[in-house]
Parts: C-alpha cells; structure tokens; sequence
C-alpha cells in the first residue's frame, strides 16, 4: 500500500509540474500584455485590494477545510465538511460584497462587488477538488486547471483591449470568472457529478472541532499569507506596491506550479501513509530535497537575469521602480517557501486537534511580531523588507513543523529523531551547494559584461551563460545527490526506496 501511495503520488507529480509549465508558459504571456496595458495604478489595486478580498472569501473552502476534508476517513464526512466550506465562502462573499459597495466608490466598488461574486462561484469547485484527490485523479486536475489559467488568461487579454483604460481593471474581475466557472464545471464533471462531490448535511462533532479549529490555523495563515498585502496599504505608495506584486508574482510562478502542486502530491502520500512513520520520512526527505534544489536554481541563477527580463518583459518604467532588486529577493525567498511548504504538508496529515491548536498560537505570536515589525521597517526601507519578513516566517514555522513531526515519529518508532537530524537529511549536499555558488558568481559577471546594453551579442552570451548552469546543475545533482536520485528512480519503477542507513 505505501509503495502505490508513494509512486501515484510522485507520477501525480510529473503530469502535473509538466502540465502546470506549459498552462504558465502560455498565460504568462498573456499576463504581460495586460500587466503593460493595465499600468501600474490599476495593476496594484487588482494585485492588493482585490487579491486580498477574493482570497479572503474562499478561505473557509480552500485553506480552512480542504485539508481536513481530503485527510477524512469516509466519503460522506469528506463531502460533507467540503460542502460545508463552499457554503462559508458563499456567505463571506455576500458580506464582502455589501461591505465593499459602501467602502469604494464608482468603478473600485464595482469591481470589487463584482470579485466577490466570482470568488464565490470558484469556492464551488474545491468540493470537486477534495474529492477527484481522494481519488487520487492529479493528471485530470491538472488538465482542468491548466485550460483555467489559459482561457482566463485570453479572455483577460481580449477585454483590456476592448475596455477603456480607465475601466481597466474590469478584464481581471471578466478573467477570475472565467477561471472559476472552467473549474467548477470541469472538476465536478471529472469527479463524477454534482451528487457524488456535494452532500448537505452536518458532520460528526470530531470532525468539526477538527474542522474549526483548521479554520482558525486558515484565519492565521491568511494574516500570515497576506501580510504582505496589509503592510503595503499602510507603509507602501501605489508605485512600491506595483512594483512590488509584479516581482512578487514573477518569482511565485515556479511556487505555483512546482512548489504548490509538490506541496499537495506529498500531503497526499502523507495522509494515506499515517501509520507508517518510515515511509512518511522517505516521502518528506525526498519532496524536501526536490523543492529545495529547484529552488536554488532561481535563488542562485535567478538574480543575474532579472534586470534583463524586466526590461525586456515589462519595460523601463518597470526597471525604474525597482522590479530587479525586489525580484532577486524574491527568488531568495522561494528557498524558505520550498520548505516550509513540505514540512506545513506532513503536520497537518498528522496533526491531531490539540496540535493544530498549538501551531495556531504560535502562527498567531508570529503574525503579531511579523505585521509589527514589516510595516516599521517597510516604512523606512521600502517593500525589500516585507520580503525578509517572509523569509523570516517560513524559517519560523518550518522549524516549528519539523520539531512536531521528529517528536511525533519518536514516539511512534521509540528511537529518538530530532528536528536538525530531519532538516539534515533533506537538505541538498555541500557539494551542490558549491556548485551553485560557483554559478551564481559567472552569471553575474556575465551580467556585468553586459554593462547595461542590449547589445544582441552580449545578451545572447548572457543566456548562453544561464543555459550552461542549468546543464552543470543537472550533473551535479546526479554527482552530489547519487541517493536522491536512486531513490527516485525507484519511486518512479514502482519500487520502495531503499532506507538510509
């Protein structure tokens, strides 16, 4: 049973990361073309206020009851309590709308009632999502969300040329129902229908103490999460905040569909491998090391090409306002996201109600210091220091996660596992670390050769640079990494990995 776990998971993976890249090759295109078109007002107010709102609205469905539905024993408790968190986003969505039509005027308050809507039709579809996981379906919903993004993306393109510049901000609201209505009808058809993914009702009491007290961690997680976006209301001016989202979102795309998609394969594999603690510490040992190598490749490499990509991308006037320097913080940053993402993944497979409780506190303590102290800093030293904050508050509760689960496997295995020693055996080796030293330090002087020129010659000697890293990156990961890779081939041929001894 571990072995079939493990390896769904990990070809889930594969289809899924493959499919992900060519939907964000695609819409990323797309994003470009209206991010240039929007202009910076508009595109903060969409990536701040309106961002902000639609994730506040879907959390009860997708942060707060998601996890918990997937990880439940029967299908009718999971559908139930999947059912549950559409209904809570509905309601949240109804409130958002009447509060945000008396807070905005005009067009902001039009569009921001017009968010809230399709946040609520997309809440509609995690019930789909709960159960085509639990069927262990990763190739379809990858599909299904990678023709999302694409037919979101086109009809976001097609309306910010039709619209008024002024009126703008009117093909995001036109994308994200678009996005929402290809997944709910996609999903729910792929999961067999409305009758097999919604069922209304009440759950047993475990399950919704478990359940509430998941979406009190969603509350803190949303803080957390979204942060960012309070801190720049309140520290930051429109152009900090263009500036700021647009590095954000460039450097989340490889958190989206490499990071995101390994975060949910593992916790898959890990709330079917439960009871057995070696196989569970495989898995995470292995994801750990995978998101944390392809992490290194954008925090190593990924600084030498921001300055290119922006202005070729995006122009001079997003050079200007500092879209490079925010944009290799933020590749450093995905090093801690990789992580922490993995390790978050196997403590709520395992958590119990009273640990979820104590991961709340702590989650709580942190968002007070992290909002404290990222709007003062944000204050005098502009957006890179809410990007250090995050970093910051995924070192914070990766640590957190891992102290749990080496005390947790402990006792289950009566051998002592201890947080370091876990973190240890996932993190990549001294020599590849080396190795990507190394490669940062020749991008970077092949950045420099540049000297700020487009010159075709030296730009096409600068890619060449990067693409040389990436082949060497590759060899030391089958040099450095020799037990990392036999164990993933073994997952991929159907075989358990080997024990480290």
């Amino acid at each position: 049973m571990s072995e079939q776990v493990i390896e769904s998971a990990a070809k889930g993976l594969g289809s899924s990361v493959a499919l992900q890249i060519a939907s964000k090759l695609v819409t990323f295109g797309m994003r470009v073309i209206i991010i240039r078109l929007l202009g910076p007002q508009l595109f903060a107010f969409s990536e701040v206020q309106m961002s902000l709102m639609i994730s506040l609205v879907l959390l009860p469905a997708r942060e707060g009851l998601r996890r918990i539905a997937i990880r439940e024993e029967t299908d009718l408790q999971s559908r139930l309590l999947a059912t549950s968190g559409t209904f809570l986003s509905v309601l949240l969505a109804l409130f958002t709308a009447i509060f945000n039509s008396f807070f905005y005027k005009d067009v902001q308050s039009t569009a921001m009632v017009l968010s809230s809507v399709a946040a609520a039709v997309e809440s509609f579809s995690e019930p789909a999502v709960v159960n085509a996981t639990r069927r262990e379906l990763y190739k379809a919903i990858s599909t299904i969300r990678a023709v999302a993004l694409i037919s979101s993306s086109a009809v976001g393109v097609v309306s910010v040329y039709m619209l008024p510049q002024s009126q703008g901000v009117y093909s995001i609201i036109l994308s994200n129902l678009t996005h929402a209505l290809v997944l709910v009808v996609g999903l729910t058809s792929t999961s067999g229908g409305v009758s097999d993914v919604f069922s209304i009702g009440i759950p047993n009491s475990e399950v919704i103490r478990l359940a509430f007290d998941a979406v009190v961690q969603s509350v803190m997680k949303f803080v957390l999460g979204n942060g960012e976006g309070f801190i720049l209301l309140l520290s930051c001016d429109e152009t900090s905040r263009g500036a700021y989202k647009l590095a954000s979102n460039i450097s989340s795309l490889a958190a989206r569909f490499v990071f995101d998609r390994l975060e949910e394969q593992s916790f898959a594999a890990f709330s079917r491998l439960q009871n057995d603690v070696p196989a569970m510490e495989r898995t995470f040992v292995l994801a750990t090391k995978t998101s944390s190598m392809i992490a290194m490749l954008f925090s190593f490499i990924g600084p030498a090409y921001s300055r290119l990509f922006v202005r070729i991308m995006y122009g001079p006037e997003w050079e200007a306002a500092g879209v490079p320097f925010l944009l290799s913080l933020s590749f450093f940053y995905l090093q801690f996201i990789s992580v922490n993402g993995i390790a978050e993944g196997y403590f709520n497979a395992v958590a119990t109600s009273k640990a979820v409780r104590g991961y709340s506190m702590f989650t709580f303590i942190v968002m007070i210091l992290y909002m404290g102290f990222g709007t003062a800093f944000a204050v005098y030293y502009g957006p890179a220091a809410i990007i250090l904050a995050n970093a910051l508050n995924m070192i914070f509760r990766a640590v957190y996660c891992a102290r749990f689960i080496a005390r947790l496997n402990s006792k289950k295995t009566d051998q002592t596992r201890t947080a370091l020693a876990l973190l240890k055996e996932a993190t990549p080796t001294l020599g590849f670390f080396f190795t990507m030293v190394a490669l940062s330090l020749l991008t970077l002087g092949s950045e420099r050769l540049m000297n700020d020129q487009l010159n075709p010659v030296h730009v096409g000697l600068h890619l060449l640079a990067g693409f040389g890293s990436c082949i060497v990156v590759l060899a030391a990961v089958f040099r450095f990494e020799r037990i990392f890779v036999q164990q993933a081939r073994k997952i991929f041929r159907g075989e358990m990995p080997a024990k480290e001894d």
